[in-house]
């Protein structure tokens, strides 16, 4: 199986379809993060809300949330940098709960870890309580996505104050690659903290780059192409 990996989109549908045309991939995995580009008004948010409509209607594609998804689908609960109650509402015309739902917050390619922000080891070892990373990541996902209408706090959601919060580690969707360390033994990719080059160790990839860049999963070889 041929999987594509496409990192923080920020409103830039027409170039993720560009790629998905260009490598036509069994599965598409989206590492979150489709609203919110600088500067943009609500039209932008309306169709990237169309786009994220149908998208999610596509049964080879899998759509991760990030921080700024979580903004929308809270309905503002938990909102960052980008929110406004305009974006909210033009997205909230098009987004039903039932949308929101078709999203998740992990997925295994292989042997690789997808998340939006990434897992990193303070933050694994002081929430996982002696669970493997897949018991963990498979039980706390439930667990996230029960608490987000009630507007409860999960570790998921937290935030250091290198991303503006007060928390001690920071959770999947808000891990600043400065903050990050390798769990040991687990690959990881993942996007949310951008930089014009991607980001690569023995055991993860940040690939944010402004969707310049994006990820290929075949013959149980991860590779790393540039956008044409």
């Amino acid at each position: 199986m041929k999987t594509l990996i496409i990192p923080d989109m920020h409103n830039k549908t027409a170039e993720a379809e560009h790629i998905i045309q260009k490598e036509n991939p069994d599965r598409t995995v989206f590492l979150g993060d489709y609203f919110d580009s600088y500067g943009e008004g609500i039209e932008f948010a309306h169709e990237t809300a169309m786009w994220l409509r149908s998208s999610l209607q596509n049964l080879d594609r899998v759509h991760l949330i990030g921080n700024h998804d979580l903004s929308y689908m809270s309905n503002g609960v938990f909102p960052c940098s980008g929110f406004n109650n305009f974006k909210m509402w033009a997205i909230g015309r098009v987004l039903a709960k039932e949308d929101w739902n078709r999203m998740t917050f992990h997925i295994w390619v292989g042997d690789w870890l997808c998340t939006h922000a990434g897992v990193s080891r303070q933050f694994f070892d002081h929430y996982s309580s002696g669970r493997d990373i897949r018991t963990f990541m498979k039980e706390e996902e439930l667990k996230a996505t029960k608490s987000i209408p009630s507007g409860s706090y999960h570790p998921f959601f937290h935030c250091t104050e290198a991303r503006g919060g007060s928390d001690k580690y920071s959770g999947i969707l808000w891990c600043d690659y400065d903050e990050f360390e390798d769990i040991l033994g687990i690959r990881q990719i993942f996007g949310h903290t951008s930089d014009s080059i991607v980001r690569r160790s023995g055991n993860h990839i940040c690939l944010d780059a402004h969707l310049v860049y994006y990820a290929v999963y075949e013959n149980n070889e991860m590779v790393i192409r540039r956008t044409d």
